[in-house]
């Protein structure tokens, strides 16, 4: 009788298939908030905040001041889809804190580089005129 266990795991499942594709790691989102908030010396708050006229956004984080705003993501590769529109829907939500905070930093911050540099075309030109810094968390 053969036994039909693999010598290496990580390429083979115990009935000789090849095994699924690893699973990218990814951060989540307070993890990213927070090597953030390291990494540029302030505390950030996941709170509510109210613009003009009543509207509420909710940035990942915030610092006590409003003069830093985040938003974070931990996507592992490139960004299509769902993901990309999520982006563009934080595009829209930093120019409307920036019309009310307008010496704030907005920030777009990805912990991937694949992710970062998915950030094309008219993606990367609306976070430019909306003055929105797309930054990799740093050691990422």
């Amino acid at each position: 009788m053969t036994e039909n266990t693999p010598t290496d795991a990580t390429t083979e499942t115990p009935t000789g298939a090849p095994a699924p594709a690893p699973k990218i790691a990814l951060l989540e989102v307070p993890e990213i908030v927070a090597e953030a908030a390291a990494h540029l010396g302030i505390e950030l708050v996941e709170e509510p905040v109210e613009l003009t006229g009543g509207v509420v956004v909710r940035p990942h984080g915030v610092d006590r001041d409003r003069t830093v705003f985040v938003m974070a993501h931990g996507r592992g590769r490139e960004m299509v889809g769902r993901a990309q529109k999520l982006v563009t829907e934080e595009i829209l939500k930093f120019s409307l804190i920036k019309a009310d905070y307008p010496q704030a930093r907005t920030l777009l911050v990805f912990a991937s580089q694949e992710a970062k540099d998915s950030m094309k075309g008219w993606l990367q030109r609306a976070a430019e005129v909306n003055g929105v810094e797309v930054v990799l968390l740093p050691g990422h």
